[in-house]
């Protein structure tokens, strides 16, 4: 019977993948290497080191070769436990909920418009990205815009707007069916402050 090499037959790697796993892997070792046996540290250890010098030396074919090794001894020796896993899912699951929010508390919101109120500019059910930073910043669970000032208001623009100290009837909702909160109106500004209106005939 013949003896086979695994790690030739393997798919190369590209210096760029060969690298990465680098990385991966030392992180990993770094993380969970006092729980291994002290030949197994070694071993690992000789694999990172020879990865390393063949990422210098730019030789893609020792590298591939090298990262196939530490791959190989990485998934037989640091193997990731249930608790691992869970660990960085929920860890990772934390992190976009954590980005998510700042992204839509800072910088832009996604909107759908119920009614017909703006048309034919906005018409029913479409879709607007509503940037929050055009008047200024827009701190959590802060009702006045930070930086703002009245010149950023243009006429005829249009602004998003939150009906929350408004004397309104039926302003209030629930955000994914679960978080109070205020209705938004959607509507054109046809003035700044300090401007005087006059209406004729439902004209302004």
């Amino acid at each position: 019977m013949l003896g086979v090499d695994c790690t030739a037959m393997a798919r190369p790697y590209s210096l760029k993948k060969s690298r990465k796993l680098l990385r991966t892997h030392y992180f990993l070792f770094e993380r969970k290497q006092k729980k291994l046996a002290g030949e197994d540290r070694a071993a690992i250890e000789h694999a990172l080191r020879t990865l390393d010098r063949a990422l210098l030396s730019m030789d893609r074919k020792a590298a591939s070769a090298a990262a196939h090794e530490l791959q190989d001894l990485c998934e037989t020796k640091l193997r990731r436990s249930l608790w691992d896993m869970t660990r960085d899912f929920v860890g990772a699951l934390l992190f976009a909920v954590v980005i998510a929010f700042v992204i839509r508390q800072f910088w832009f919101e996604l909107y759908q418009v119920p009614t017909g109120s703006m048309r034919p500019t906005i018409m029913e059910q479409d879709r607007l990205v509503v940037s929050k930073t055009a008047f200024g910043v827009n701190f959590p669970f802060y009702d006045k815009l930070t930086f703002f000032t009245a010149t950023r208001l243009q006429r005829n623009g249009i602004v998003v707007l939150t009906t929350k100290n408004m004397d309104l009837v039926d302003s209030d909702m629930l955000y994914f069916g679960i978080f109070p909160g205020k209705k938004r109106f959607v509507k054109r500004c046809v003035s700044r402050p300090g401007d005087t209106l006059y209406f004729n005939g439902g004209r302004i």
